[in-house]
């Protein structure tokens, strides 16, 4: 129920406030993958590219898997105008797929 208030926040467009539920939950458990995808999220949604990438990084650093950030980081390579770096996500996606 908790996290459904994220989304309420998302969909009335206050992405700040919904930042805060999953930051909140990264204090009660940060061994949790799908809070690191909220986070870099609502940081993306708000601008803060700089952030979401300390969040990959962050979830890299606890963690093997590496999925879940793909469209983050597609995004973060198209902000960036980094036409490699969008190939890559999109190559990593697609083996994700199969």
């Amino acid at each position: 129920m908790y996290a459904s208030l994220r989304i309420v926040y998302a969909c009335q467009g206050r992405y700040q406030k919904a930042l805060e539920v999953p930051r909140q939950a990264y204090h009660l458990g940060p061994d949790r993958g799908r809070i690191y995808v909220n986070l870099a999220f609502y940081a993306l949604a708000l601008q803060r590219l700089d952030d979401a990438r300390l969040v990959i990084h962050d979830w890299e650093a606890r963690s093997q898997d590496k999925s879940g950030f793909y469209d983050i980081r597609y995004a973060l390579a198209l902000l960036g105008s980094d036409s490699a770096a969008m190939a890559e996500q999109q190559k990593q996606l697609a083996g994700q797929r199969d």
